[in-house]
């Protein structure tokens, strides 16, 4: 992945990815490094609307420059981060937090050097391709270090498939699927990015908003990959008339898919299972309609009308954290990114459609 796709301003990591993602175009999360939905309202505007964002106000607040378009990520000081990695003994978490607040990949190659073996760092340097003619080194040191955790089989099936190898990805995909603690390690960079914004000088909505609005998601690019390639390959099986090779395919994405919405885990982010929802999506469409795999538990015409019925929920939500930002009610906005932490964004903008207003 280009530097250039990693932490420029908000409004460019945004530039219509969910809200394209929501209007079922061409996928908008394949080429851009992603971010959680909640900046997706300056993006429904921009990217559905010729006129121009609000120009720059200097009184408004952190959040009125969120909803206004005129809000751009705060990259903290170099005092300042130093500052967070000394109160933090600078390990590896800290320094991740570091690597998102200050930008660039200088504090992430600093984590790869003091912490190669920490599965947080190694799935940030695999996600970001770090060390790309050590890609598989790093694969198999996150397979050992981490492994209960699906993430690296993933990451090493998309790599075999890069590398014309689909029976050894096929292998990591099957090892995969009998793994139940998927973890990209998103939420608990999140959880530091905050701290470190708050130890700044931030308050707590601000910290959590700026985190939570900016925070990047570069395995989505690398998942929605894999499940393209996969993709590609369950039509060289219905080519070939293996109808049980294609059943076996969709069932590989529709773990995927669970695991990348956080279904397994209980949270998630909603450009994660978005995204994997396009890719369950591109697999179940080479299965017969009306067939049930078992794997499925309802017919393959069910369970596209239910993805298309919860994309169509998440259109409808995602509006509603403007109406937040802008009531600026710092308690709110502190109970709906705790929400996006411990159940995920989808409930967590539940959560916000059923207060009433101004509460």
């Amino acid at each position: 992945m280009r530097l250039r796709h990693v932490i420029p301003s908000v409004a460019l990591l945004f530039v219509g990815l969910l809200w394209l993602n929501l209007r079922s175009t061409k996928p908008a999360i394949d080429d851009a490094v992603a971010t959680p939905a909640t900046l997706s309202r300056v993006q429904v505007r921009s990217a559905n609307s010729s006129t121009p964002p609000p120009a720059a106000v200097t009184n408004l607040t952190v959040f009125q420059k969120m909803v206004s378009g005129n809000f751009q990520l705060e990259h903290l000081s170099h005092e300042q981060v130093e500052a967070y990695l000394k109160s933090h003994q600078t390990n590896a978490a800290s320094l991740l937090a570091a690597w998102h607040a200050a930008g660039g990949l200088d504090y992430l190659k600093r984590a790869a050097e003091l912490f190669p073996d920490d599965p947080r760092v190694q799935v940030a340097v695999l996600n970001m391709n770090l060390f790309p003619e050590q890609q598989r080194e790093w694969l198999d040191r996150l397979k050992q270090s981490d492994p209960e955790n699906p993430m690296g089989n993933y990451l090493s099936a998309r790599d075999y498939l890069h590398s014309g190898n689909p029976e050894q990805a096929l292998k990591e995909l099957k090892d995969a699927t009998g793994k139940s603690k998927y973890n990209d390690y998103t939420l608990a960079r999140l959880q530091d990015t905050e701290e470190m914004y708050m130890q700044a000088g931030h308050s707590a909505a601000e910290a959590k908003a700026i985190a939570g609005s900016s925070i990047t998601l570069p395995q989505v690019t690398q998942l929605r990959d894999l499940g393209r390639q996969l993709a590609t390959l369950q039509q060289n099986y219905l080519a070939a008339g293996d109808q049980s090779g294609a059943e076996q395919l969709a069932r590989m994405g529709d773990s995927l898919s669970r695991d990348m919405g956080g279904e397994r885990a209980g949270a998630g982010v909603l450009i994660n299972q978005l995204a994997g929802m396009a890719v369950e999506k591109s697999l179940l469409k080479g299965l017969p309609p009306d067939s049930e795999p078992e794997f499925l538990g309802v017919s393959v015409q069910q369970r596209l009308a239910q993805i298309e019925e919860l994309k169509m929920q998440s259109r409808t939500l995602v509006p509603l954290l403007d109406q937040m930002l802008l009531r600026g009610n710092e308690a709110e906005i502190i109970g709906y990114f705790d929400r996006m932490k411990m159940y995920g964004e989808l409930r967590a903008l539940k959560w916000l459609a059923d207060r009433p207003p101004g509460n």
